[in-house]
């Protein structure tokens, strides 16, 4: 199984863009960089692959099958957002929507900080963008880790990435975290087979889970809001222990479902 994945702007080892806006079009476009930039043909003579989307990569995977529904597959979402109907504690903050008024950059990096529940640090080092460099092993997360210590990932994002805090304030002031109705509309047409009889989304089943504890996406709320999009028979959901962490420590048992979803899938083709 081969599967390209990326960082989203800003996070883990992606850079921060400056002088454009985190949304949808930016973080969409992503995906067409990490499929060109992979050595095996993910795009045209009728490839097809599937998209496994978690949190906000939900709404931007919606946005990258709407433009391209012949090359998707199959979509499974694990707590996606895109239908927020309350955002979390602090992404309401004036700071985060309209961080012109702060009186100095780290007003935000103290709200940004906060929001995320990580300690202080000092301010970021200064690395010239030009001169290549080598991180300790042991300043970042390790990538072959079979357990994850997201508090200690979300740490050294804030300590160590200059654009994290960037990214991810201007991401809550213009990404897709909720009012995305018409985005999901799109794609759940496809999936009910109203649309795109050429996509081989045309007529088949979106795989959701939700972590049942999870108070920032709300599985009830969520399923409630799709079920106006997507026919009952078209929508598999699944609820594990957990909140939006979730899929960590159930990756076994989401990886297990995933595999017999698709196998169902190819079954009725």
């Amino acid at each position: 199984m081969c599967s390209p994945r990326t960082d989203l702007w800003g996070r883990g080892y992606s850079d921060t863009p400056l002088g454009c806006r985190h949304d949808n079009r930016l973080f969409a476009s992503q995906i067409l960089l990490a499929l060109n930039s992979s050595p095996l043909s993910w795009l045209g003579n009728g490839t097809k692959f599937s998209i496994v989307a978690f949190s906000l990569g939900g709404p931007i995977s919606l946005s990258f099958t709407g433009a391209f529904p012949e090359a998707v597959r199959s979509l499974v979402l694990l707590g996606p957002a895109g239908l927020l109907r309350k955002l979390p504690e602090g992404y309401e903050d004036q700071l985060m929507h309209h961080p012109e008024t702060a009186l100095s950059p780290d007003a935000i990096r103290e709200k940004v900080r906060q929001i995320l529940g990580v300690a202080p640090s000092g301010p970021p080092v200064n690395i010239q963008p030009d001169r290549k460099r080598e991180n300790p092993i042991d300043t970042g997360p390790s990538r072959v880790e079979t357990t994850f210590d997201t508090g200690a990932i979300l740490q050294w994002q804030f300590d160590h990435h200059q654009g994290h805090v960037h990214s991810f304030q201007d991401t809550i002031r213009f990404g897709p975290l909720r009012g995305g109705e018409d985005l999901w509309k799109r794609v759940c047409d496809i999936i009910a087979g109203r649309t795109r009889p050429d996509s081989a989304l045309h007529n088949s089943k979106l795989l959701v889970f939700f972590g049942s504890d999870d108070d920032v996406v709300v599985g009830k709320e969520t399923v409630e809001d799709i079920l106006k999009f997507l026919p009952p028979d078209h929508l598999r959901v699944e609820y594990l222990p957990g909140g939006h962490g979730f899929p960590y420590p159930n990756s076994d048992k989401i990886t297990r479902t995933i595999l017999e979803f698709w196998g169902s899938q190819r079954s009725m083709i």
